[in-house]
């Protein structure tokens, strides 16, 4: 460009630059720069002037300083304009090349400067004066920004140690003095802002490598972040996004420690009053979110690492080093009562680093001595919240773990957890203070830190109580096998397996005692470091008396205790009556409480504040109550107590169970949740089925029965799914305290699940009893034991008890009310009692494993109390006709004979419901409540026959009018489980529809998929019960009839309990209904809903009813199939294992595995050792019927070989298996199988020590089956018949089946039998012409063969100690019966039982010492010498493999076999092999002439041991003669040339040297050795032998004789 083609405003710039006052000039080149058209304007020049030499030139000038200022910003200018930086290049068009022409030649001189100008720079920055300092510092910032390039050749030029650096980055005084609007012109008045600027262009720019080195530059980056806080807003939030986006992101690689340097304490301090200054809120938000990860990240470098969470020492904050300290000084520091964000910092900080809070604890800032304040109210706040965040459990498990002992109380880890859970400002005279303080609010404040100090005790006692249980665990494991294919003898079945050593507690769980005293000193390190650490804790809380002189007994009861009385049973009772009906949840409103107390002081502080209350909380309006809210958190914090602290509850000797008020819903909700929780604490811990064992630590639970009525109020009224449960829970406690029940839990469930379904009648009446039974035990047990010792019939009555005196007792209450004659009771009030009374113990009755116990005890009491009464009378009253029929029910169950109700039992006056009906039906104006307890009243004192003819209509206004809600009905389905039969047989068409309604139903609420399979059906995943509130069905009064009728009784079927349903529908004998796979779903959904505490009933039931069938097909022959498959078919869904219902999901689903694993192990146990599931099922009927089964002649069968035969003898045995034995048999095989697979433990969420019990659970309730198997198979051997022949029974098929998980012990022993002296010295055929009847020595040998094989196995699975085998006789006698067939009586079982039998051998001289023969092996006798010559004809390769076996293991075996093989080959001679020396004490057998000459085949099968006998020779050459040995190899030589001449296949003389090569070859070597059986094996053969030269042996030195 020529100078001519300027813009004139440029020549006039020029001309001024060049003048003698250029100042002018060069502000007028500045402004136009920044014009709009200051990019063309700079363009020119720099096309004209490439290195800018008009303005360059003036640097050096001594034109003085008052050009200095605008050069400088002139080339500032310059530098930071847009056309000409690389990074604005990027989308232009044809100019691209021009403008990087102009970029490279700016480049050049802001180098320039960087290289010749920095002392004049320096100058500048040195000379005090502020425009010059800032001129300077924004032009280093423009040259930085132009390129990494040139800000790392700045780093590298510039000396950033000048004294003057840190004074550039200080604020003006008027900044800093004026915090409020001086922050808006801080610029105007200092260099920060320049300086700011210079130093923040590096991290605009630098890449990972340069950034690493100016971050360490700490004047630069110190000056920025110590004085931040006084710089603008505007400052601040580019400052932060530019740290956090170029230092503190992953991607910069910038280290932990140089961003821990770049964060001091200076700059960590003023993040902190950024994010304090509410004004200013981006910036806040700003500062708060980097200080976030700063403290939270590990990666920043000032975070300590996960590692060391509970890692330092505790202390005060200058304890600390690095990182951590720094930490606690700014936690010190932080206004976290002030500010939210500084709250949120430190809960974020304890919730990361635990430990911290302990040091943070030793210098809490704040005062926590009780008072009404704003400023305590909110320490105390922050106290509560920083407690609950920072619970965390320490590292105690992976000591435990590795078998380390537990740290010392005093040590640094247990004192952190103590600090932390305990602030040194909250002592106990603190707390005490402020629960004893006149204002509500201080006290809930108190509260609430202790509330949480006591829980975050109770997490550290749970962490070290399993840490103790892993070390506990850690022991016994050394002890455990922990091989997945466990046999029966290693799940120890011989032994009997106690329950109590499955009742796991989740801290300290059962260990036996032999494997508890190896580590019981280090288990009570753990014990005792626990007890400490509840010391500690207990030396710096209050005492519980403290806690209960605050609870308000008039608050909990609603109302003064003299004014609550007992309500009489009386006209009024219909109220209570429709409890049941529409119950709905009930809290006081107290008219003359506080709405929400606030603080006065400013009104900020209530109950939401101080307790952190959710929404759910608020809705209750629990809050609106102080005083009440207030005794509702005293109870959980007492709940609380006593789980981690039991004694001390037991010292104040208060008995909580005395704060139970008789109306329970006159406690608000919270104080509902809470007094539950504190009543589970004192009875025990949180385990849904069993108590604590009774101790000193609950002796008010002994008494806890007195109190059962209010519990089970809990349980009918509420509509809280938790309160309801913690009830359920209580009752059955309180129910169990009595001490009737201890003979089986399961009676308590029973009885409970009942009450739902009565009045409250029956409810006082159950309290009553109950109370009665618990104050008279001896009484009532004293009556049992006299009826049980009076009847003869049965033996072991107590053995076979499955109840308790309660029995006894509620019978005789329920005798008393009916034969009372007073009028505060109602005729169907008295009705329901005997209800109640007969459904309860009918279904009792069901489910015993032996229930003809039960029902002797009920016919015996019951006849002697109602002798001569009114009920043997023909019109005897409504009240008496449920307990006739139970009586008449057990009277036919002890006489084996099935109960079916006659209508001429009943003499009522009929008629009345209809009325009734007519009435529920018409009258508009009667409330529902009068409604239901005329229809109730009216149910309960009809015949049941009547109910039945009337069931349509009933059905239909049950739902209608009252939406399914009638409980007595569904108590008569229970009482008279005959009923549905009647509904069946009178009204078909309705059932059938009602079925079907009900299956659609179901599959609408589950999303089901039709299947008509009972095979398939079982597995489907089925909804909870249905409510009639949730149908979403159309409207029922759009529908005919008989549809509106058939879907209402669906809905009551869909309603009813399993224990009602299943009984009612097995009373009925209908093939056609039982085939139907509607009826299976509904048993299927009410059996889904049983809870597990009836698990084990239920199945009972089933059973009970299986059993009914199975009898009644083999009595009267009638056809049950399919009641026999619904009933096996539901058995298996509750008994399988499934992950998605049933036992294995129950311990996969929650936490507390152990709480229910000893319920899941008594199931198991319980249902897999039921009679019918082992009793009379493997016994072999009457002979007679026996022999008679396979009486055909079977001459026509075919021949069959012997493996054959008895494959086909054992298809037979399972095909006549019984279908009842085919479904027992599948339940035991897929138990075993599940428990015995390897894979399982990794895919179940339980412990291994858990898992082997569950294991050792399931195999030892399976020996009474394998037993009764075993059993069953010596019967049929002792019926076999004259021959010694079996005929095919299933037995002998489950015995095959079950093989590998029958004992051991009992295998041999069954073989045993199978080959006693009986069977072996009666004639014994070698061969089988038929499969239907088989020699019973060849079963024999087949089930020794089995036995001989599990030693092979345990051997190789290193399960099976060998000396556990040395001293069984039994496997001794089983070996020399083996020996005896094989020399009697030698077929291809025995030489099999035989081959194995020596492999077994084989694995015991492995594991012992390696000898020819263990002294203490079972085969240590030497099998005869007369074995070896009959194997040694018909050779083949299994005898080859026994013969292998003899010769290695005997060296009379060996010289025979030398002496034997050389006379069938035809080379040898017998007394050049008798000059060998032989073993001491045994002589050979003289050799029978007549043998004859082995074939090429039979030398091809005796190769191994011929190997073997060359091996020999050769390393013991005085054991067998080398001639003997060189002429059997002669003999092999000669045959194989034989062979390849006839294979044409060398025309020249035949050379070994030539033959090796080529039987080595690949090309030719198949169809040579096809001669020697298979390719692989018959070269393994013979290329050893001819690895021996003819020559070779003739090299061994020999012996002279």
């Amino acid at each position: 460009m020529r100078l001519e083609d300027l813009d004139e405003r440029v020549k006039d710039i020029l001309s001024g630059i060049a003048s003698k006052s250029p100042k002018d000039a060069l502000i007028s080149f500045k402004l136009l720069l920044q014009g709009a058209d200051g990019g063309e304007v700079l363009q020119e020049y720099v096309l004209l002037s490439p290195k800018c030499t008009e303005i360059v030139s003036l640097w050096p000038s001594e034109r003085g300083s008052e050009c200095a200022v605008p050069l400088l910003q002139l080339l500032n200018e310059i530098m930071r304009h847009p056309i000409g930086k690389a990074d604005d290049l990027q989308n232009l068009g044809p100019e691209r090349q021009e403008l990087q022409v102009i970029r490279v030649r700016i480049d050049k001189v802001a180098r320039l400067i960087v290289s010749t100008k920095l002392k004049d720079i320096y100058a500048h920055l040195t000379s005090g004066e502020r425009t010059r300092q800032c001129a300077a510092l924004h032009l280093l910032a423009s040259i930085v920004k132009r390129s990494a390039l040139l800000a790392s050749e700045l780093v590298a030029g510039f000396d950033f140690t000048l004294n003057v650096l840190p004074n550039l980055a200080k604020a003006s005084r008027f900044s800093e003095d004026k915090k409020g609007h001086g922050k808006q012109s801080s610029s105007r008045f200092s260099t920060r802002a320049a300086f700011i600027d210079f130093a923040m262009s590096f991290l605009e720019v630098c890449h990972a490598s340069l950034l690493r080195w100016v971050l360490q530059i700490r004047p630069l980056y110190a000056g920025v972040l110590h004085r931040l806080a006084n710089d603008d807003e505007t400052t601040i939030i580019s400052v932060l996004k530019l740290f956090q986006s170029k230092v503190l992101d992953g991607c910069s690689m910038v280290p932990p420690g140089l961003q821990s340097a770049v964060f001091g304490d200076s700059a960590l301090e003023q993040l902190a009053n950024i994010s304090f200054d509410a004004l200013h809120s981006d910036a806040a938000q700003a500062a708060h979110d980097i200080l976030l990860q700063l403290c939270t990240d590990v990666s920043h470098g000032i975070c300590p690492d996960p590692s060391s969470l509970w890692g330092s020492s505790p202390g005060k904050a200058g304890s600390f080093s690095g990182g951590q300290g720094r930490l606690v000084r700014l936690m010190i520091k932080l206004k976290a009562t002030e500010s939210q964000n500084h709250r949120n910092l430190l809960l974020a900080i304890a919730a990361k680093r635990p430990m911290l809070v302990a040091a943070y604890f030793e210098s809490f800032p704040y005062s926590l001595e009780p008072r009404m304040s704003d400023a305590w109210f909110s320490a105390a706040g922050l106290v509560s919240d920083i407690i609950s965040v920072s619970r965390v459990a320490p590292p105690l498990e992976p000591l435990a773990s590795q078998g380390l002992p537990p740290p010392t109380i005093n040590s640094p880890l247990p004192q952190g957890i103590l600090r932390s859970t305990l602030p040194r400002a909250l002592t106990r005279l603190v707390i005490n203070r402020g629960l004893q303080h006149a204002n509500l609010l201080v006290k809930h404040g108190c509260l609430r830190m202790l509330s949480e100090v006591l829980s975050a005790g109770e997490l550290y006692l749970h962490s070290i109580r399993k840490a103790g249980y892993i070390f506990q665990q850690k022991c016994i494991e050394r002890e455990l096998k922990s091989n997945s294919a466990m046999t029966m003898d290693e799940a120890c079945l011989g032994n009997d397996l106690d329950m109590v050593t499955l009742n796991l507690d989740d801290g300290r769980p059962f260990v036996p005692e032999h494997e508890m005293c190896k580590e019981m000193f280090e288990c009570r390190k753990w014990i005792a470091f626990e007890s400490n650490f509840q010391n500690e804790l207990h030396s710096n809380i209050p005492d519980p008396q403290v806690l209960f002189s605050l609870l308000s007994i008039k608050s909990l009861r609603g109302s003064d205790p003299l004014e609550i009385k007992e309500k009489k049973i009386n006209a009024g009772i219909e109220d209570e009556l429709m409890l049941e009906l529409e119950r709905d949840d009930l809290h006081v409103n107290v008219e003359d409480g506080e709405a929400l107390f606030t603080c006065q002081a400013g009104g900020e502080v209530d109950l939401v504040d101080i307790w952190n209350a959710d929404e759910s909380l608020i809705a209750t309006g629990d809050l609106e109550d102080v005083e009440g809210f207030l005794n509702a958190k005293l109870l959980e914090v007492l709940a609380t107590y006593k789980r981690i602290l039991p004694n001390s509850i037991v010292e104040s000797s208060f008995d909580v169970f005395k704060l139970l008020p008789e109306d329970p819903f006159l406690l608000t909700l919270s104080q509902q949740k809470a007094l539950l929780i504190l009543l589970l604490a004192a009875s025990g811990d949180f385990s849904e089925h069993e108590p604590t064992l009774v101790g000193l630590e609950n002796l008010h639970w002994r008494h806890m029965f007195r109190h059962l009525k209010p519990i089970l109020k809990f349980t009918l009224g509420s509509k809280s799914g938790g309160v309801k449960h913690h009830a359920q829970i209580l009752a059955n406690r309180a129910m169990c305290s009595s001490g009737a029940f201890e003979i089986n839990k399961a009676e308590v469930g029973i009885w409970l699940q009942l009450v739902p379904l009565s009045d409250s009648v029956v409810l006082s009446f159950l309290c009553d009893a109950v109370d009665t039974v618990g104050r008279n035990m001896d009484k009532y047990m004293e009556t049992l034991s006299e009826i049980l010792q009076s009847t003869s019939q049965i033996d072991n009555n107590f053995a076979a008890l499955q109840f308790g005196p309660f029995v006894i007792c509620i019978l005789d209450k329920c005798l008393r009310v009916l034969k009372s004659s007073s009028k505060n009771l109602k005729l169907f009030q008295r009705t329901g009692v005997c209800i109640y009374v007969a459904n309860a113990l009918g279904l009792l009755l069901q489910s015993q494993v032996h229930p003809e116990v039960l029902a002797t005890v009920i016919d015996v009491f019951l006849s002697s109390k109602l002798e001569g009464s009114s009920i043997n009378d023909v019109n005897f009253k409504s009240e008496w006709s449920p307990l006739q029929n139970l009586l008449l029910n057990v009277q036919h169950l002890r006489r084996h004979e099935m109960h079916i109700m006659h209508n001429n039992l009943f003499h009522f006056q009929t008629g009345s419901l209809k009325v009734v009906l007519k009435f529920c039906e018409d009258d508009m104006f009667t409330s529902i409540e009068a409604k239901a307890l005329a229809l109730s009243s009216c149910l309960q004192c009809i015949p049941p026959q009547e109910l039945a003819e009337n069931i349509p209509k009933l059905m239909e206004i049950h739902f209608s009018v009252f939406k399914g809600r009638l409980p007595v009905l569904v108590g008569l389905f229970g009482a008279y489980p005959w009923m549905f039969a009647a509904i069946l047989k009178l009204w078909p068409d309705l059932v059938d529809k009602a079925l079907e309604s009900a299956f659609v139903l179901a599959q609408s609420k589950g999303d089901m998929k039709e299947n008509t399979s009972l095979c398939q059906m079982h597995k489907l995943s089925l909804p909870k019960h249905v409510e009639p509130d949730s149908i979403t069905k159309e409207n029922p009064s759009d529908m005919c009839f008989s549809e509106r009728t058939a879907f209402a009784f669906s809905v009551f079927l869909l309603s009813l309990p399993f224990t009602i349903i299943f009984p009612a529908a097995a009373n009925c004998y209908d093939d056609k209904l039982w085939g139907s796979p509607q009826l299976y779903n509904i048993f299927l959904i009410a059996l889904s809903e049983v809870p597990p505490l009836l698990w084990f009933p239920a199945a009972s039931l089933i059973l009970y009813w299986a059993e009914i069938f199975w009898e009644r097909h083999c009595r009267e022959d009638v056809f049950v199939k399919n009641q026999l498959e619904v009933c096996f078919a539901l058995l298996k869904w509750m008994i399988l294992p499934s992950e998605t219902h049933g036992w294995l999901s129950l311990l996969q689903s929650t936490e507390e595995v152990s709480t229910n694993f000893s319920l899941v192990a008594q199931f198991l146990q319980g249902i897999l050792m039921h009679p019918f599931m082992n009793r009379q099922f493997f016994q072999v009927a009457e002979s007679t019927q026996y022999t008679a089964t396979f009486e055909s002649d079977d001459r026509s069968a075919p021949e069959l070989g012997e493996s054959q035969a008895l494959e086909k003898w054992f298809q037979i045995c399972a095909s006549k298996s019984p279908s009842v034995y085919c479904h027992i048999t599948l339940v035991f095989e897929n138990l075993l199988l599940w428990a015995s697979e390897p894979q399982r433990l990794d895919s179940l969420s339980m412990s291994k020590r858990h898992w082997q019990l569950l294991r050792r659970v399931i195999f030892f309730a399976s020996k009474s089956f394998l037993n009764e198997i075993c059993c069953s198979v010596k019967t049929v051997c002792s019926k076999g018949d004259q021959q010694c022949r079996l005929s095919p029974w299933f037995s002998f098929h489950l015995a095959s089946k079950f093989s590998s998980y029958i004992s051991f012990d009992a295998m041999v022993d069954l073989s045993c039998t199978l080959l006693s002296e009986k069977h072996i010295n009666n004639e014994i055929t070698t061969c089988c012409s038929s499969s239907l009847h088989m020699p019973c020595h060849i079963v024999g040998l087949y089930f020794g063969t089995l036995t001989f094989n599990r030693i092979i196995c345990s051997f190789q699975n290193g399960k099976l100690q060998d000396s556990a085998l040395f001293h069984n006789i039994r496997i001794q006698e089983l070996y020399q019966k083996l020996l005896h067939i094989v020399l009697t009586a030698p077929s291809e079982m025995a030489f099999s039982c035989l081959l194995t039998a020596l492999e077994s051998h084989s694995r015991i001289n492995y594991f012992s010492s390696g000898a020819w023969m263990h002294a203490s092996s079972p085969f240590c006798d030497t099998p005869p010498m007369e074995l070896l010559p009959s194997l040694m004809r018909d050779i083949n390769e299994k005898k080859a493999k026994i013969i292998l076996h003899l010769v290695q293991s005997s060296q009379c075996h060996l010289v025979q076999f030398a002496e034997e093989l050389s006379y069938n080959l035809g080379v040898g001679g017998s007394r050049l092999l008798r000059l060998a020396p032989l073993v001491s004490g045994c002589s050979l057998v003289e050799h029978c002439p007549g043998n004859a000459l082995y074939t090429m085949q039979d030398m091809v099968s005796i190769l191994p041991p011929v190997n073997w006998l060359i091996d020999v020779a050769k390393h013991q050459s005085h054991i067998v003669h080398c001639k003997v040995v060189q002429q059997i190899i002669s003999a092999y030589y000669r045959q194989i040339l034989e062979i390849l001449r006839d294979l044409e296949i060398f025309n020249t003389p035949l050379n070994m040297d030539e033959v090796r090569p080529y039987l080595e070859s690949k090309d030719y070597h198949k169809k040579f050795f096809r001669y020697f059986g298979s390719t692989g094996s018959g070269q393994r053969k013979v290329i050893p032998l001819l690895m021996h030269p003819s020559g070779g042996l003739m090299n061994y030195p020999q012996k002279r004789h």
